[in-house]
């Protein structure tokens, strides 16, 4: 683009000035929270800043900073295209546009797709963009947006897929990252594998910066372990999984841990039949 004169000194010979450089990030998940974006950015370790002050006040190198998503900023061309007033008509009023999302899991035909906003059900989205259920699972449930969206059961998905809507129903869009989950067999041993799953997850990419994070997942994943191991009973070890959650709650730096904590509690709650706590 500076080659052609859309970038760097003197745009088009408008006697606008502008560069745009491009940070290539270590990969940590954590860094998807702005403040540790912005400590990875100055080259320190991802931790996240405690707020206020915020990023557009005190941000990169203590400079205002605004920080949008990529996909924010993929709609500004058809916006610019379609027009602002054209452009709100698609989708809802509070979720405008369409989204990418992403659909994995016991689908048959997983994917990444394209939808208008609430114009399409999360079950259409399941049963009939990524072909339904493979046959030799059994449907349990929908994590709608992300390992961070509490999970959501068959009888819960017969909703428009936008941003109010799911969070009406205690979950989120999030990241469009629609995980579709299920069992063969043993429902109660493989539901405790996937919950196991996701917990390793957020005590792996936690930056270990606050307490009740860092020592939180940790202890969570390792009961799940000991449960694993036949070290505890599933029924004790369920019980203090639910305790240490609870404790978790409200008190970590960022939303890594209070994300571990909430899918874990709401999980055992919507499936304790399975569980039998």
């Amino acid at each position: 683009m500076e080659e052609k004169g859309f970038l760097g000194k003197n745009i088009l010979g408008s006697g606008f000035n502008h560069h745009i450089k491009i940070f290539v990030g270590a990969g940590a998940y954590i860094c998807g929270e702005e403040t540790a974006l912005l400590e990875s950015m100055e080259g320190k370790k991802g931790f996240t800043r405690l707020k206020p002050p915020y990023p557009a006040t005190e941000g990169l190198f203590s400079c205002p900073t605004v920080i949008n998503n990529v996909e924010t900023l993929s709609n500004i061309p058809i916006i610019f295209e379609l027009g602002a007033e054209k452009y709100s008509k698609i989708g809802t009023p509070k979720s405008t546009g369409t989204r990418l999302i992403s659909i994995s899991g016991i689908v048959k035909k997983p994917g990444v797709y394209e939808v208008e906003q609430g114009k399409i059900t999360l079950r259409e989205i399941i049963f009939k963009l990524a072909g339904g259920i493979k046959e030799e699972f059994h449907f349990a449930g929908v994590i709608p947006g992300g390992i961070s969206a509490p999970v959501l059961l068959p009888d819960e998905i017969d909703i428009p897929y936008d941003f109010e809507s799911i969070s009406e129903k205690g979950s989120m869009a999030g990241s469009g990252a629609i995980i579709v989950i299920g069992f063969k067999e043993n429902p109660e041993t493989e539901l405790f594998e996937i919950l196991k799953r996701g917990i390793k997850f957020f005590k792996d990419e936690s930056c270990g910066k606050c307490t009740p994070c860092r020592e939180g997942t940790w202890a969570l994943y390792d009961v799940m372990e000991k449960i694993s191991n036949k070290e505890i009973r599933k029924k004790e070890g369920l019980r203090i999984i639910k305790k240490i959650s609870a404790k978790m709650k409200g008190l970590c730096a960022c939303p890594l841990g209070e994300s571990c904590a909430l899918i874990t509690e709401v999980f055992l709650k919507k499936y304790k039949n399975f569980f039998k706590i």
